[in-house]
């Protein structure tokens, strides 16, 4: 079996310090911090150097192929290779191979996205508000180095999966906008033909949920299911991380109870979001989530389509009252206006964005299965004392 060495990667990358003056470097792009994207390996967006002041900051230049590693909270794990020459700021690491002939520039990546050195550049960062590494601390981080033709196997692989996670990162995109448009499209036409109605009068009632430890309740390891906003995606509810309450609780409800079919919308923080209650059981939710119980004239699918319309996100940010956290009133909940519909109108737009949305958790459970293979073969390393 082939021996690694053990490396530092200071020992084998450098950190390049080549500097211009974007204005007159002759570049058109630049990128920052925010451009970089968590867990996307590749440079997707960036921002026109002549669009406006940089500041002083932006005078690392970067070559095609080179890493961007951004040194500020590191546990974003931003890290991409350029595609294009550009400029970025004093704040982003530009990395290269020291030499070619033991360490490929295409297998840095590699390296970067293995579980290992995420710990060790968390751990050694510095600051406590907008923690910091220092590459003279990045370069003690120890692993194992390939020969170069295991590196070869193992960044194709890699590669590989990075492609097909692009794919995936485009389709979406291409689904998600299909999925707008013809909501809006159906919307447009519903409020054209049929009129408008407030969701009040279509609602049996349109109430909000309680705080457990306002009631002196604790959340418990199980029991009935409690939701809050963090809950609340986009058209979709997100349990994977569950919170219960004790059926005690749960009965003592006088607001904020659900049951299946209902509507959910957060009405405080990120306001706007929304989806369906679960369908397998009733459950609590708290004061940051309101929750619309609609006559059966109006199916709770067709109104979650018109909460996440264009329309009505607009209406909730001129609506919206900033206090500690931007809030919405139950009332301005009321007053949405909802396009009027026959069951046969609601159901064909039911069924048109019900195929996309199955078509969007189908690519994105892909995208989430491609990443995990990433992290794995970079997990083929493993910090060394």
């Amino acid at each position: 079996m082939e021996e690694w060495p053990t490396v530092r990667f200071g020992d084998v990358i450098k950190k390049v310090n080549e500097t211009c003056d974007p204005l007159s470097s002759g570049l058109d792009r630049y990128v920052s911090g925010s451009h970089i994207e968590t867990d996307i390996t590749i440079i997707r967006k960036w921002g026109d150097i002549n669009d406006g002041y940089l500041g002083p900051a932006f005078n690392k230049k970067f070559q095609p192929g080179q890493v961007l590693y951004v040194s500020r909270r590191t546990y974003l794990r931003k890290i991409a290779v350029a595609n294009f020459e550009g400029i970025c700021s004093n704040t982003t690491f530009v990395l290269d191979t020291i030499n070619h002939e033991v360490l490929l520039r295409q297998f840095i990546p590699v390296i970067m996205n293995s579980k290992a050195f995420q710990e060790f550049s968390e751990l050694n960062s510095k600051g406590s508000v907008t923690p910091y590494i220092n590459f003279s601390d990045l370069a003690k981080f120890k692993f194992r180095l390939p020969s170069i033709e295991c590196q070869k196997r193992i960044m194709n692989i890699f590669w590989e999966i990075i492609d097909n996670e692009n794919q995936c990162e485009n389709l979406l995109q291409s689904l998600e906008s299909q999925m707008y448009c013809q909501r809006e499209k159906f919307l447009a036409q519903f409020e054209e033909k049929n009129g408008l109605v407030a969701l009040g009068t279509i609602s049996n009632s349109i109430t909000k949920g309680q705080s457990p430890r306002w009631q002196g309740f604790e959340y418990t390891n199980e029991g009935s299911l409690f939701l809050t906003s963090e809950n609340i995606g986009i058209g979709e509810l997100d349990i994977s991380e569950p919170k219960y309450i004790s059926r005690n609780f749960l009965d003592k409800l006088n607001r904020g109870k659900t049951e299946p079919g209902n509507l959910l919308i957060t009405i405080v923080g990120t306001i706007g979001r929304a989806a369906l209650s679960p369908d397998y059981c009733d459950a609590g939710t708290n004061q940051a989530v309101s929750v619309i119980k609609p006559k059966k004239e109006y199916s709770p699918e067709y109104l979650l389509e018109v909460i996440l319309g264009k329309k009505t996100q607009r209406y909730f940010r001129k609506s919206s009252v900033i206090t500690a956290q931007p809030n919405i009133s139950l009332k301005d909940i009321n007053n949405i206006m909802v396009p009027v519909v026959s069951k046969i109108e609601s159901k064909n737009l039911i069924l048109v964005i019900s195929k996309i949305r199955n078509e969007i958790r189908n690519f994105s459970s892909r995208l989430s299965n491609l990443r995990s293979l990433r992290h794995i073969i970079a997990n083929s390393f493993e910090v060394l004392p």
